[in-house]
């Protein structure tokens, strides 16, 4: 949660987000009224995409929140953002190049993560030189 706070106040653009306490399933509303379906949920202290899901309903929505629960009491809600995945990893000062990640799963969670064959990676990502540099810097 805090590297999300920095991010904002350096002006990084971030998912919309509601931190919600595994009691307060009465803010519910409010938060499906201001992001709409779908939402991602994920406990906040956890990594590997461990308790996190993408819910479409308000049924999968409370689902989504009793998983996460299992892991903290403290749970994200965030706006879902379509669109490929890509990372950067970087070695010293130097931007490596970009990877595209292709799960076969609805979003790279633990399973797509770990489970060799579950995931492709594209090396470099199909991007246009442009668009590659803009995500490496």
């Amino acid at each position: 949660m805090e590297s999300r706070k920095r991010f904002e106040r350096a002006g990084l653009l971030v998912p919309r987000w509601h931190l919600l306490e595994r009691s307060e399933s009465k803010a519910l509303g409010v938060v499906i009224e201001q992001m709409g379906f779908p939402l991602v949920i994920k406990p906040t202290n956890q990594g590997s995409s461990i308790g996190v899901s993408i819910a479409t309903t308000s049924t999968e929505l409370h689902e989504a929140i009793q998983q996460a629960a299992r892991y903290d009491a403290r749970i994200l809600v965030e706006e879902f953002i379509p669109g490929r995945e890509v990372t950067v990893g970087v070695l010293g000062q130097e931007a490596l190049p970009v990877i595209e990640i292709r799960p076969s799963h609805p979003f790279f969670d633990y399973t797509a993560k770990y489970t060799p064959g579950q995931t492709e990676y594209i090396v470099p990502a199909l991007l246009d030189e442009m668009a590659s540099h803009r995500i490496q810097v």
